[in-house]
């Protein structure tokens, strides 16, 4: 392959494209790992990046402003490889958060509230139970990496309106209850229902 020096501006253009293209699914891969998307680190596309990235550093680009967007990539990858280190070392050890969570969360362990739309009743008891659940839905969003903005009176309405629904299907004296769980990668919240014999 000839050299950078011997190669034309344009041609040199369309290689930091595909650069910063490729760099930017690498990115959207390592988020779907880190999340449990993907069961496979993307080792083929971050040796393709490296790749790249090696043979630009050995014969860089000669003009300032394609000189000046391969060292802007460079940088942002090295700090994106750093980012990803850290938290595959935080996998390895058990200390990575959100994993630690989704672990957590697929042993069924989340936080569990009664369902009865009755607060007035037990004012204190449907509180805590409805804090407990929206701060794990809450958590568990975040963690997923859902930024849409949700209220705690929205997830008190849909425990309240869901509760309303099952209670007409299954009878007044159906046991409901709530627990966060994480399906393809979101956070939402799951009706549980048994009945009284």
């Amino acid at each position: 392959m000839a050299s950078k020096g011997s190669q034309n501006s344009e041609q040199i253009e369309i290689e930091l494209n595909e650069l910063e293209i490729n760099m930017k699914r690498l990115r959207i891969e390592y988020e779907q790992f880190f999340k449990g998307g993907a069961h496979r680190e993307p080792q083929q596309l971050l040796a393709k990046v490296q790749k790249t990235v090696t043979r630009f550093a050995s014969d860089p680009p000669r003009r300032v402003a394609l000189k000046f967007r391969f060292n802007s990539l460079v940088a942002r990858f090295q700090s994106q490889r750093q980012l990803w280190g850290r938290i595959m070392r935080e996998m390895d050890e058990g200390t990575y958060k959100p994993h630690k969570f989704r672990m957590k969360l697929h042993r069924g362990a989340a936080e569990e509230t009664p369902g009865e739309p009755s607060a007035a009743a037990a004012p204190d008891k449907k509180k805590s139970g409805i804090d407990a659940l929206t701060d794990a839905l809450l958590s568990a969003r975040k963690m997923a990496g859902q930024h849409e903005p949700i209220g705690r009176e929205k997830i008190v309405q849909m425990v309240r309106n869901q509760t309303r629904t099952l209670r007409e299907r299954y009878g007044d004296d159906a046991k409901i209850s709530f627990k966060v769980v994480v399906e393809d990668g979101r956070a939402k919240l799951k009706a549980n229902v048994k009945k009284r014999a």
